[in-house]
């Protein structure tokens, strides 16, 4: 909802944030993943900072963030 709000799309003066969900949705999942399935559910920074893929799609995120605010 935050990417898609007039008042963002205003202020960054792009549409294309929505985008961004991806990331969000992907990171989410792997966290789902890594409490569900491994079972190794506790602190989300621990999980954040042990996690390589985790670690990936944070940066990956905030690249693609930059990219859309700043070249599109």
């Amino acid at each position: 909802m935050y990417t898609v709000s007039p008042e963002v799309t205003g202020k960054f003066h792009t549409d294309y944030l929505y985008l961004t969900s991806i990331f969000v949705l992907v990171g989410l999942l792997r966290y789902i993943q890594i409490a569900v399935v491994d079972k190794k559910s506790g602190n989300p920074t621990k999980i954040i900072l042990k996690d390589h893929f985790t670690q990936f799609v944070v940066l990956a995120w905030l690249i693609a963030f930059i990219l859309i605010i700043y070249v599109f």
